[in-house]
């Protein structure tokens, strides 16, 4: 699947800042929130319990490694757990879908096309 994040709404987390441990802080808020124990997030994350420790007890962030298996057990945005904000309007598109095709297919365009495109979806939108 592939993930799509349109960013105008904001809400933030609640009270994990921007600073070192940020991001292992908001881990254990949100295992509190959805009460999964951090044995459960290891096993389900295929990380070993102790290095879920440590980012407790040292104050450290998981590595870019851990992210993804973290938001996936957690159910989170991997923009959740970095920035502390959701947006309103995420949503996922399966890949190979319809919907996966145009919006990689878009993204292939030159500045031109693209602007090109946009026009004629407006004029369809507006027909």
């Amino acid at each position: 699947a592939l993930m799509v994040m349109v960013n105008n709404t904001e809400k933030k987390s609640s009270s994990v800042s921007k600073q070192n441990g940020a991001i292992g802080a908001r881990v254990f808020e949100i295992i509190k929130e959805k009460s999964i124990s951090q044995k459960e997030l290891a096993q389900k994350a295929g990380i070993l319990e102790s290095t879920i420790s440590n980012w407790k007890k040292t104050g450290q962030n998981p590595g870019a490694d851990k992210i993804m298996p973290i938001c996936r057990v957690l159910n989170v945005s991997p923009y959740y757990l970095l920035e502390g904000k959701e947006s309103v309007t995420d949503f996922v598109i399966e890949a190979g879908s319809e919907d996966a095709v145009l919006l990689e297919g878009f993204h292939s365009l030159d500045k031109d096309k693209k602007n090109r495109l946009l026009g004629y979806l407006d004029a369809l939108k507006s027909s």
